[in-house]
């Protein structure tokens, strides 16, 4: 059997398994002896084998070559005193497997790259070796390449935090490129020391940030004229805290057992967006809102607040929030005001975002990745999770098939066209009843509101009924021109 392994020089003269391997037999087609000068005169003297383990092969199976290595006779080879002694043992040169271990260069390359999202004990059951030497294999390559890696620092350079082995380290990332920077052993002393060398390139721009303190300080420290910027989610989700908190404190108050358990398991049901709601979940809000009209307070008032980041400009995002903290409904402003009121030492960082509108999600996709490596690795060093997050690559889309767009149904909102029956219902004066929800009273953007045509009876604030009004009015003197967003409906047009 002459068949060829890829590898140059090499070629296989018989397959056979043996106990869960695949064993295949090779030899060198042309083997070259490591003589002790080019005067010897050798001579063939049998062969000596060897396994030396490969990727898998068929299917995946361990594979091992086993490796008739030629050996050679030589009657002028000296010793280390220079007298000729002869020798019967004078091996051929072998360049396909690795130095120090019996393994080929590809193979070494094969566990490498695949221990990056692999656990070490998996990689070694598809080789056939001991979870130790796949480590090593690993770091035989990790260390070559990460040490020649020289990382380019970023614009936009985000920075979260993960806890591994117990203490929490520092994650790096340009999220303007979605690409991995460091990891550092810790979040406070390594970190600062680390934005310290960072304190002379004039490449990077912006930081985003949560809202740990320490990182504020470290920045105003060593940083000074760059844009801080605070992620959105870690300042949205405080008005959810504030949801929940007047959400349990109704639900303690019941005396209706299960209605308060009810309550108290609907939580993610009241972390909804409205426009992110179905059907069926709008009409289960409602029903709670009937029932608690607190609850629909405080619904409503966590989402104006989450459409602070609707705001185009800094200066308007600022006056959007003085004017909803000025407003917020005597019944839950201390759950929101507790919650949801921003220190006058973040705000600079808050509106920072409508300058340079970056957040840390792909930091936070990454800290995903490192958890789970830690998780399934247990027993990983610091070493070894920053090798593998800072070899750590997308996962490429290899298909030779024609993208087809077959995904499930989306939760998107139904675009409304002017020839659906919803609007030729509401030009005849056929509709069903329908409530509009203005923000005119909160928006600095005068004259927009929003209209639901879902047909629900939601309760709005009564401070704004003459605009709630004067807006049906021009909805009903309205020509429909174009195309319209059920659930949500944004003329810019001013009131009558």
């Amino acid at each position: 059997m002459n068949r060829s392994l890829e590898i140059p020089n090499l070629i296989v003269t018989k397959e056979e398994e043996e106990g869960g391997f695949k064993i295949v037999h090779v030899r060198s087609i042309e083997p070259v002896a490591e003589a002790c000068n080019l005067g010897c005169k050798l001579w063939k003297n049998g062969t000596k084998t060897r396994d030396i383990n490969d990727v898998p092969h068929y299917c995946k199976q361990p594979t091992i070559l086993r490796f008739h290595e030629q050996r050679f006779g030589c009657a002028d080879c000296a010793d280390a005193d220079g007298v000729i002694v002869g020798s019967d043992a004078v091996y051929e040169h072998v360049t396909f497997v690795q130095e120090g271990t019996w393994m080929t260069h590809r193979c070494i390359d094969y566990m490498a790259s695949e221990c990056v999202r692999t656990p070490f004990a998996e990689i070694a059951r598809k080789v056939g070796v001991d979870r130790k030497t796949a480590a090593k294999a690993f770091s035989l390559r990790s260390d070559e390449i990460v040490a020649a890696r020289k990382g380019v620092v970023p614009r936009v350079l985000g920075i979260d935090e993960i806890q591994v082995k117990k203490e929490m380290r520092a994650v790096l990332g340009d999220v303007e490129n979605k690409a991995v920077y460091d990891m550092l052993p810790d979040r406070d002393e390594a970190l600062e020391r680390h934005l310290y060398e960072l304190s002379d390139c004039r490449q990077l721009e912006v930081l985003v940030t949560d809202r740990y303190d320490p990182y504020r300080g470290m920045i105003k420290r060593r940083l000074k004229g760059r844009l801080h910027v605070t992620d959105v989610w870690h300042v949205v989700r405080h008005a959810n805290f504030a949801i929940d908190e007047v959400r349990i404190r109704i639900s303690k108050s019941l005396s209706n057992r299960r209605m308060g358990v009810a309550l108290r398991n609907s939580k993610k049901l009241f972390h909804l967006r409205w426009h992110d709601a179905t059907v069926e979940e709008r009409a289960s809000l409602v029903q709670w809102f009937k029932l608690f009209p607190v609850l629909a307070e405080a619904y409503w008032t966590k989402e104006r607040y989450f459409e602070l980041y609707l705001c185009q400009s800094t200066a308007e995002a600022e006056a959007y929030y003085k004017h909803w903290l000025s407003r917020l409904p005597g019944s839950v402003s201390d759950s929101f005001e507790r919650h949801c009121a921003i220190p006058r030492r973040w705000m600079p960082m808050l509106i920072a975002y409508f300058e340079e509108p970056y957040t840390t999600g792909y930091i936070e996709s990454v800290n995903r990745f490192i958890a789970d490596q830690d998780r399934d690795g247990r027993g990983y060093s610091f070493d070894v999770m920053r090798a593998k997050f800072l070899l750590r690559e997308p996962l490429a889309d290899l298909t030779f098939r024609p993208k087809t767009h077959l995904s499930p149904p989306s939760r998107k909102r139904r675009v409304i066209t002017p020839d659906d029956r919803a609007l030729r219902d509401l030009q005849r004066g056929h509709h069903e009843p329908m409530v509009l929800r203005t923000t005119h009273a909160w928006s600095h953007r005068p004259g927009s509101f929003s209209i639901s045509l879902r047909g629900l009876d939601l309760p709005y604030p009564p401070d704004i009924a003459p605009q709630m009004e004067a807006a049906m009015e021009a909805l009903r003197n309205l020509k429909p021109t174009g195309s319209y967003v059920a659930g949500r409906c944004d003329f810019n047009r001013p009131f009558p």
